[in-house]
């Protein structure tokens, strides 16, 4: 129950004792108006409780986030394509924003620079949680292990991402702008309630 639902209560029992000590005063008007006030207000808190559960339906949300599309600069093996895949780190508690709670990897993709629609991560988001914090790192696999490939314009090789509620956005990130030497890719991708 909410507070709002409490107070309109309470509010409404006292415009019933009112009324009734309206009419035992025999003061008709008012009685009749504290009645009706009475009714209004039970209506009101009636409805903010359904209002409530709508809420708390509606807090139960899954979100699609995917890679719409990989691009890589050629540079991930010398003489071959690279060995792209891909890993989505999502967090939502606590207030350390770098925390990360779940994570969901790719196949790796063999000899290739592109490749469309090639991953996506369901993830529910817990009732009541306005915003979820998330991260994709892009790796080229090969025999001496896993090595970023940098889609971040910036200086990180990924970019963190902390958003708000509509979860509705997409991105464009190219790894070449930052100017360093190093694998690069261009990554699309978007996060959606579903």
């Amino acid at each position: 129950m909410s507070a709002l639902f409490l107070v309109l209560i309470i509010l409404a029992l006292t415009c019933v004792a009112l009324g009734l000590l309206f009419r035992k005063r025999a003061e008709e008007r008012r009685s009749m108006v504290a009645f009706i006030l009475a009714i209004i207000l039970l209506v009101s808190a009636v409805s903010s409780l359904l209002v409530e559960a709508t809420r708390i339906d509606d807090d139960a949300t899954t979100v699609r986030i995917s890679i719409d599309s990989y691009r890589g600069d050629g540079s991930a093996d010398s003489g071959t394509s690279g060995d792209p895949y891909f890993e989505i780190r999502v967090g939502w508690t606590g207030e350390d924003f770098s925390y990360f709670g779940e994570t969901y990897a790719s196949a790796i993709f063999n000899d290739t620079e592109e490749i469309e629609s090639p991953f996506s991560a369901m993830v529910d988001i817990p009732d009541g949680q306005s915003w979820i914090s998330f991260t994709i790192e892009v790796f080229d696999w090969n025999f001496e292990g896993a090595i970023p490939i940098d889609y971040s314009p910036e200086e990180e090789d990924h970019t963190h991402h902390y958003i708000l509620r509509p979860f509705d956005y997409s991105w464009t990130s190219d790894g070449s702008i930052d100017g360093k030497d190093e694998t690069d890719c261009i990554l699309e991708y978007s996060i959606i309630e579903v």
